[in-house]
Formats: C-alpha cells, structure tokens, sequence
C-alpha cells in the first residue's frame, strides 16, 4: 500500500512534465536559476576587489538599482500586454545582457553605476532584482503562470523549488572557478547560458498571450 502511494506521488509530478512545452520551460527555469546563482556571490567581489569600487559607489549603484527596477514593473506590465510575454522578455532581459558586459568592461570604478541602472547577471540588491532588466522577471512569471494549466500550477511550483538543491553545486563550482582565477568567466558565463540556451527554446515556446486571444 505504501509502495502504490509512493508511485502515485511521483506519478502526479511525472504527469506535469508530460506536455512538450511544459518541458522547455522547466529547462529555461533550470538554466536561469544557474546563471543566477553562478554570478551572484561574487558581483560585489569583482567591483570591489577588481575594479575598485568604495562604499559610495556600491550605495549609489543599488539605489539606482532599486529605483530603476520598482519603476520599470508598471511599463513592464504594460508592455507584455501590448506585444506578449516573451518579446517583453527579451526587450528587458537584453538591458541585463549589456549590463553584464559593461560590469566586466567598464574603465572606472564610478562607471559601475551604469551596469546598477541597467541590471546584470548575478547582480540583485537585498532579494530583489535590480536595475531596468531585474523587471523581465514580471513577464518570465506570467508567462510561466499562464502556460502552466491551472490543475497543475502547485505540483509546478513544487517541481521549480525543489530543484532549487542544485544551486548547491552551482555555487561550489563557481567557487572552484573563482579561486583558480577564472573570474571574468564566472560573471560571463550566466549570460552565455541564457543566450544560448533559453532564448532559443523561448523562441520555440507558444505566446500565451495570443494562445489566450485566439
């Protein structure tokens, strides 16, 4: 009897991923939460330690990270209404990709507030997102919402949190890589697994804005 409960157990959980699409963005949710936690121990590291960056600058850049990303939820909103879920998406989400970049490229310590105002991989303020690309995280979670039937929402979340022990590994492998001097590949490898793995499956998933409409 326990065993057919157990079964059961799994079953329901086996019984979500089922669907093709649910399955690319189980993927795409798998990947973001790597390139989050690969980064994100170690951003204020490299601004501190690498690019010199003083208690002035860091205060300044999360400010602005937090005003830009409590401004930019309404337009994002507004927009992932307009044209849909995932071109809201990418329009924010690329504001993060540039600021990634100029993170690692950036020639004064002072100049870091840009990549505070546009957002970066790994780089958040407190729990929250920052910066102008910090606000794709509102159409990622309406689309993740919508795409999800509602009879399967909770057993979706539970699959997404538990997943959440690989970060784990994540981390010590970050770790790992940082102590032996690969440090501009820990800040730039998140954005890598983002372009190369979750746009392109993104590209593949339906618009659940115009499924809706349809």
């Amino acid at each position: 009897m326990k065993g057919l409960k157990v079964k059961s157990f799994f079953q329901d959980f086996q019984e979500v991923l089922e669907e093709k699409k649910l399955k690319r963005i189980f993927l795409m949710n798998i990947i973001r939460r790597i390139s989050m936690v690969m980064g994100s121990p170690f951003v204020y590291l490299w601004m501190v330690n690498v690019k010199g960056a003083d208690p002035n600058t860091l205060g300044i850049l999360g400010f602005l990270g937090l005003i830009m990303f409590a401004f930019f939820q309404l337009p994002a909103g507004i927009i992932a209404d307009k044209v849909g879920r995932k071109k809201a998406f990418i329009l924010l989400e690329s504001f993060r990709y540039i600021g990634t970049i100029w993170l690692i490229m950036c020639p004064t310590p002072s100049q870091l507030i840009i990549a505070g105002i546009l957002g970066a991989c790994g780089l958040t303020s407190g729990a929250e997102s920052s910066g102008i690309g910090g606000a794709s995280f509102l159409p990622w979670m309406v689309l993740n919402w919508e795409i999800v039937h509602e009879e399967k929402r909770g057993r979706w979340h539970g699959i997404i949190s538990f997943m959440s022990f690989l970060n784990i590994f994540v981390g010590l492998c970050a770790g790992v890589m940082w102590e032996a001097g690969l440090m501009v590949q820990v800040l730039i490898l998140p954005l890598i697994l983002e372009v190369c793995f979750v746009l392109p499956l993104l590209f593949t998933t339906p618009e659940t804005r115009l499924d809706r409409q349809a």
